[in-house]
Parts: C-alpha cells; structure tokens; sequence
C-alpha cells in the first residue's frame, strides 16, 4: 500500500532514497507517510461506498496531497478544498500539475456563476475558506480536516462545526 501511493516530485519536494528488499530505489519523506497512514485509514471506508457519486470536503487541504491519494485510487470522486487564498493558488498548481485533464472550478468561476457551480460537473473546486457557507446542504459525503483545525481560533472552528453538520448528507 505504502509503494503504490508514494507521492510524485511535482513541486520538487525533499526526499529520502530508500530500496524495499533489494528492490528499486523509492523516494519518501515524512509528510508522504503521515499522509499515507490517513488515506490507508479513509481507505477502509471509501472501499465500502459502491457509490459513483462521492463528494469529499477538505478544509486546509495544504498542498493537495491527500486529495491527489484519493482521487488516484477513486478517480470519480469530486473534491470541494476550503483553504487560505494563498494556499488554493498553490493547490490549483499541484491539483492541475498531477491531474492536467480534471475539470477545475475556482473562485472566478464561484463570483461568475455563484452557488450554480456546486451542481455542475467538476473533479475539484478550490476556495477560499469562508465559502463553506454557500455549500447546498446535505449534499457531502465526507469531510476531513487533518490538522488544519488546530491552528484555527475556536469561532473559526465553531464556523466550519456548524457548516460540516448542515452539508453532510444522511450517514454523511
């Protein structure tokens, strides 16, 4: 599983060489396995959902490294990312770098067409963090928040606490 799901050198990220029984060389670094460790763990729920039609919120989804594991593994899954502004510019970079053919809406899209981009066919939407509150409710299967929250201030939290129980759908 850790093999299959090492992270690629888009962004040019630091590695450590390893060989696994006199095997080939694999690069690896710390964030990569912390991020593998939680996506073998989401990975034994997403196996379950025979759904085709699995909508996953992260809020600061950092560079996009959880997100591009998934969407290997299940690419019809849509993603909708929840960030500072300053990282959803370096997500659509690393999103749009592993993913060229995926259909992206960002917050151009979300000022032009507002709420209506929510039901349109898309891989992954990236906004700004605040938001979360134009999201339609009951309409999310997952969220996930690694470590985000706590750097966050307690109103902030109780914000995205509020918004995560009105858009998670039923066994959400």
């Amino acid at each position: 599983f850790v093999l299959k799901n090492l992270c690629s050198n888009t962004g040019s990220p630091k590695f450590l060489k390893f060989s696994f029984n006199s095997q080939k060389q694999h690069n690896i670094n710390l964030h990569d396995l912390r991020t593998i460790y939680y996506f073998f763990q989401l990975n034994k729920i997403l196996k379950y959902n025979k759904s085709n039609n699995i909508k996953i919120v992260e809020i600061g989804p950092g560079f996009g490294l959880f997100v591009t594991k998934i969407k290997k593994k299940y690419p019809k899954t849509k993603f909708i990312l929840f960030d500072l502004p300053e990282l959803n510019a370096v997500q659509t970079y690393y999103l749009m770098s592993e993913f060229p053919n995926a259909k992206f809406l960002l917050i151009e899209d979300f000022l032009q067409r507002g709420n209506k981009i929510f039901s349109e066919n898309f891989d992954f939407i990236i906004l700004p963090g605040e938001q979360i509150k134009n999201l339609p409710t009951n309409t999310i299967n997952y969220v996930i928040n690694i470590a985000s929250f706590m750097e966050m201030k307690k109103t902030t939290i109780k914000f995205y606490i509020k918004n995560i129980e009105r858009i998670l759908c039923e066994n959400g």
